[in-house]
């Protein structure tokens, strides 16, 4: 899992970024879905997931990202298909778990 803030406001960029990644070490890339839009915690979720092939099997991979804070945040995660199902309650936890900081005091 990887969790950082976004260099830019251009979401789109990013996620496309991401999957070109993706794209250089899988066979038969796949995308599971249309772009969701959601909201956790009072922030806008763009959220995508898929699978692609390795040397190492099928692998799964899901990309969120919150947008409604200073930056937007992005949490990623790819790991084998029954790996990534075994982590998925933990993994959704965690980013349920990022909120928006209110920066008064």
């Amino acid at each position: 899992i990887i969790i950082g803030l976004a260099v830019n406001d251009n979401t789109e960029a990013m996620i496309v970024g991401l999957k070109d990644y993706l794209k250089q070490d899988y066979t038969n890339f796949k995308v599971g879905s249309d772009l969701q839009k959601e909201s956790i915690n009072n922030l806008r979720a763009l959220i995508e997931n898929g699978s692609g092939e390795t040397s190492e099997g099928v692998m799964e991979w899901n990309i969120v990202v919150l947008i409604g804070g200073k930056r937007p945040v992005i949490a990623f995660t790819v790991a084998e298909q029954k790996a990534f199902k075994n982590s998925q309650a933990d993994y959704i936890k965690l980013v349920q778990s990022i909120k928006k900081v209110d920066g008064s005091r």
